[in-house]
């Protein structure tokens, strides 16, 4: 049975990131394993399942949420996302970024991520720098402040988590899930 167990339920360590969002109570906590990604966050993609997703979805999107959902049901599975006009502000800079509903998980895949960003019009923000010399591949983070010029994942991750902690808006933690 432990074995079985192994095999069909995985452990990631990474990050909760609470991110409010404006003009609600409300509070959308992500799990990420990479949290030195925060600077380069467009979007926050909700699954339709969602609890909050009828709470947070403005009055003028809700017949088009109401259809997404009823194709996603009946097995349709509509257009792919739907921009719902409620935001979360931005971790470290507050500038708003939009919510949004996703008939699947996103994983974090960069081509699946950049075909996404592409699809939905969202903006590309570049974090980090790659250098090439000859056949070695070296680089390190732009665009990130508190990380910029920072050559180590580990390191970046270790200060954006501090960072985080510090200003009660996420931790490290622990996820459990099933395998694929």
């Amino acid at each position: 049975i432990k074995s079985l167990q192994k095999n069909w339920i995985g452990l990631q360590k990474g990050t909760f990131i609470n991110f409010p969002v404006i003009d609600k109570n409300l509070t959308i906590t992500v799990f990420t394993k990479s949290p030195q990604t925060l600077y380069g966050v467009s979007a926050i993609a909700l699954s339709v399942n969602h609890p909050f997703i009828i709470q947070i979805t403005s009055p003028d999107k809700q017949t088009k949420i109401n259809k997404f959902l009823a194709n996603f049901v009946l097995g349709e599975y509509g257009t792919g996302a739907v921009m719902i006009n409620a935001f979360a502000p931005e971790i470290f800079k507050y500038k708003e970024i939009p919510n949004l509903i996703s008939e699947k998980e996103l994983k974090q895949n960069k081509q699946v991520d950049y075909s996404f960003a592409i699809k939905y019009n969202l903006p590309i923000k570049k974090i980090f720098h790659i250098n090439k010399q000859g056949e070695k591949l070296t680089g390190h983070f732009i665009n990130s402040p508190l990380i910029n010029n920072l050559d180590n994942k580990e390191k970046a991750i270790e200060i954006i988590n501090q960072h985080l902690e510090q200003e009660k808006k996420g931790q490290k933690g622990e996820f459990y899930h099933l395998k694929d």
